[in-house]
């Protein structure tokens, strides 16, 4: 069976800000072209530049799981999928939560990789999964479910730390 978990990427206080910027440049273009009509062609450029920050960013990320092998993509835009990566459980090292005192080690060190794909919630429960490729190490931050680390439990026990 497989199990996929979808989370939706919360927006940061900074994409907020260049929108309403993106916005408010508009606006005043708008207004300038009544005035200048030269201003015309960056009011609609700016209009643009707000129309796409505002409504055409929205992500989410997938997680799959199917005995064995993960699969990570990036939705953006309910659309179009970009996949971030894929790798089997025998590539993994550790799944534990963030935070936990067996992963500490890899979260501080500047070499290994991260990916960072959840929701950015204050309340998420966000799982830590480090990945050994090609003796290469990556940090990967996802949202996993309780039905998920239940169906990862039943062959991969011995990697998976669950939350208290």
């Amino acid at each position: 069976m497989e199990l996929y978990t979808l989370t939706v990427k919360k927006r940061t206080m900074g994409e907020t800000a260049v929108a309403a910027i993106w916005g408010v440049l508009a606006l005043a273009c708008i207004v300038l072209t009544y005035a200048l009509i030269f201003a015309f062609v960056p009011a609609i450029i700016f209009i643009l530049l707000w129309y796409f920050w505002t409504f055409r960013r929205y992500f989410e990320f997938e997680v799959s799981y199917f005995d064995g092998d993960f699969r990570i993509a990036k939705v953006i835009n309910k659309s179009r999928r970009k996949r971030i990566m894929a790798f089997t459980m025998d590539d993994v090292v550790q799944i534990a939560p963030q935070g936990d005192r067996s992963v500490y080690k890899y979260e501080n060190d500047t070499q290994i990789k991260n990916h960072n794909c959840y929701s950015l919630e204050a309340d998420a429960v966000v799982y830590d999964i480090i990945i050994k490729k090609e003796n290469k190490l990556s940090l990967l931050k996802v949202e996993l479910d309780d039905k998920m680390l239940n169906e990862i439990c039943k062959k991969y026990q011995q990697k998976v730390i669950r939350k208290a």
